[in-house]
């Protein structure tokens, strides 16, 4: 028998019953591969060991001894199936409708989902807005969601999470605007008659759509919902489907989603024999404007006489203007004033106001620039943050300018009433005047504009500041025991004010030892006594800085080394014996004195030898003199005094070697007494002892 692969994953690895095992055996016994099969367990049973396998409701017996062509015992026990250990691959989750405008935009007034790809028998788990996790069908929310979706196989491996986006939204946009509105007679054909107006939503823009019976009669722009009449209205000839200057029509406007509102609008059109239209755009008239003259504009009966003011106006056809000269406008004054507008019988009013005064305006850039209010090499390379302040009437938002170097930069006001714009260092440091000239325009609710300025002058220094260090320190670039506190170094500079500070350094690389100097008229520059001791002996570092004015840096190093080390010396006789004693056999032979140093090779070796000195080259931290041996004699009997002194490369002087040794060159001449009294023996004394 073969096994499904859907068969195998489904063997539990759970004991069978003890009645699916008994219908199994039997299923067996009677030499049927497939035997009745139970809901509860599954289990198989190897023929030869006495074990059942039911799978996927298919109960297997014998196994082992259908495959050695029966009998009982000696079968194999059968290998279970491999374990499943592959995930699922996510779920496929996606809305069921994208409603509205856009089919893409995850905005939607249906909040049903679909899900596809789930394995058979796998569990399927969601979570919405970060809810725990659910084997229930979560329900959209309105406004924001995300909704995740995962699966679990029969075998319990879990696959990747699956994400949907959305924001549901099913209100319909809320309609403010009127139901009714009055438009006067003639009025032109771009003047808005009526605004349809709905609360946001903040989904997006609304989309305005027109309809009604005397729809025809009216254009809507989709994105305004401004409704304009196609053709100007007439009252005495009515063109609505009642006849009656009333025109029905209705406002819609549909949302992001979908959702749909609409409002029935009356639009009732008025008698009027004469009209007027906006005055100089908002029914203002500001300094602008009174400078040139204002011309006002309207409709009325064709060519029906029309006055302002009681003044005629120029009538053709069906329109009429009238100028309002510079003149007739400054006698106005200032505020409200009321024009009169009459034609056959018809007198209207329009009201305006006269606002040419201009409003305050003030700057005030910041003193320094930079730090200094200089411009140095380095600045002139960098971005330089201007800033200031203004005051009166001038608001946040409003452009201030800055003129440097033939260039505008701009900015805007903040809130408190600062700015801060960034110029070029480059640009600084080639205005030829060194001066920022910053202004701003402000302008208040008729239009009347003011602008105001201030200039700010700055120094620019981008000639390159130089220090050196003089060469040699201590004369040879070395600093040794007797130099080591008082060391001097100097210099020059160019560039450099007088007064400026030098900063002197010198270092070993782990430690170091600072002091100043002042620049003198001439650049130069010099500081003393500085004391190194305490550093390590050898290489060392030493750094000048200065800086000019405008902070224009320069350094320089020079190396030196310290060698405050001084070298030791010895001395001795190598050729008398041990006793230290000179005597006359070895006075015959010149005397060698010799001795050894830690002075480098090639360095001189002064000996003193009873006054006289003898000078040796240090050869192999050694070095020997050789005394003559007419040297030797003038040396006077009895102690002889002898001295070494050597001195390093540095300079340092070695601790001076002292020995000695004793001179006795002397021969001793044996002296014998009188004999017998008188140098002469008789007999007597012959024959006894003298």
């Amino acid at each position: 028998m073969f096994l499904s692969k859907k068969q195998i994953k489904n063997i539990k690895k759970k004991p069978a019953k003890k009645e699916e095992l008994a219908s199994a055996e039997d299923a067996a016994a009677s030499g049927s591969a497939e035997a009745a099969s139970s809901g509860a367990g599954e289990a198989l049973t190897g023929g030869g060991s006495g074990m059942t396998w039911l799978v996927g409701g298919l109960a297997l017996a014998g196994v082992g001894a259908a495959a050695g062509g029966g009998g009982g015992g000696g079968g194999d026990t059968p290998t279970p199936p491999p374990a499943d250990t592959t995930a699922p691959t996510a779920p496929v989750i996606t809305l069921d409708i994208d409603s509205g405008s856009s089919g893409t935009d995850s905005i939607t007034n249906v909040g049903t989902f679909n899900l596809a790809g789930i394995e058979t028998g796998a569990k399927v788990e969601y979570t919405l807005n970060g809810s725990a996790w659910s084997g229930a069908k979560p329900t959209a929310v309105e406004g924001a969601n995300t909704i995740q979706a995962r699966q679990t196989d029969a075998a319990g491996n879990t696959s990747p999470v699956a994400t949907l986006a959305f924001t549901l939204d099913t209100a319909a946009p809320a309609i403010t605007s009127s139901e009714t509105v009055n438009a006067n007679e003639n009025v032109r054909t771009a003047t808005p008659v009526y605004t349809i107006a709905a609360a946001a939503d903040g989904n997006g823009a609304y989309l305005y759509t027109l309809g009604g019976v005397d729809a025809d009669r009216f254009d809507i722009d989709p994105a305004t919902g401004k409704v304009t009449f196609k053709s100007s209205p007439d009252f005495e000839a009515p063109a609505d489907s009642g006849a009656d200057n009333t025109y029905d029509i209705t406002v819609t406007a549909a949302d992001t989603a979908g959702n749909r509102s609409s409002q029935a609008v009356a639009i009732h059109v008025q008698n009027a024999n004469v009209t007027i239209d906006t005055a100089a755009g908002d029914n203002i008239i500001n300094a602008s404007e009174a400078s040139k003259g204002v011309t006002l504009t309207g409709t009325g009966e064709p060519d029906a006489a029309v006055t302002v003011n009681g003044i005629p106006a120029a009538v053709d056809g069906t329109t009429w203007s009238y100028t309002l000269s510079p003149a007739a406008i400054a006698a106005m004054g200032q505020g409200a004033e009321t024009l009169t507008i009459a034609s056959g019988g018809t007198t209207i009013t329009k009201n305006i106001t006269v606002d040419t005064l201009p409003p305050a305006a003030f700057i005030t850039l910041n003193p320094n620039i930079t730090a200094d209010d200089y411009i140095n090499v380095d600045e002139a390379g960098q971005d330089i943050a201007v800033s200031g302040s203004v005051g009166g009437d001038v608001k946040a938002g409003d452009t201030v300018t800055l003129r440097v170097n033939d260039t505008d930069f701009t900015g805007k006001v903040t809130d408190n009433k600062t700015f801060s714009i960034t110029v070029p260092g480059n640009d600084l440091a080639a205005d030829a005047d060194r001066t920022i000239d910053a202004s701003v325009t402000t302008a208040d609710s008729a239009g009347n504009r003011t602008t105001a300025a201030d200039t700010e002058t700055y120094t620019v220094d981008s000639d390159i500041s130089t220090i050196t260090i003089s060469d040699p320190i201590e004369s040879d670039n070395i600093i040794n025991a007797s130099e080591d506190n008082t060391v001097v170094i100097s210099g020059t500079t160019t560039g450099v004010e007088e007064g400026r500070t030098v900063t002197v350094e010198i270092g070993d690389g782990s430690n170091s030892v600072t002091a100043t100097a002042t620049v003198e008229a001439d650049g130069s520059w010099s500081v003393a006594d500085m004391d190194v001791s305490a550093l390590d002996n050898g290489p060392l570092t030493v750094t000048a800085n200065v800086s000019d004015t405008a902070g224009n840096s320069a350094n320089d190093t020079h190396p030196v080394t310290l060698d405050n080390a001084a070298p030791t010396v010895s001395i001795t006789v190598s050729n008398i014996g041990s006793d230290d004693i000179l005597n006359a056999v070895e006075a015959g032979t010149p005397l060698v004195v010799n001795g050894t140093t830690t002075a480098e090779p090639g360095q001189t070796v002064t000996v003193n030898v009873g006054g006289t000195n003898y000078t040796a080259t240090v050869t192999g931290n050694a070095y020997s003199v050789t005394v003559p041996v007419d040297n030797l004699t003038t040396l006077p009997q009895g102690t002889v005094n002898m001295t070494a002194n050597v001195s390093d490369r540095a300079g340092n002087s070695a601790v001076q070697a002292t020995d000695s040794f004793i001179k006795d060159t002397v021969v001793l001449v044996p002296l014998i007494n009188t004999i017998a009294g008188n140098d002469t023996i008789n007999a007597s004394e012959q024959t006894s002892a003298i």
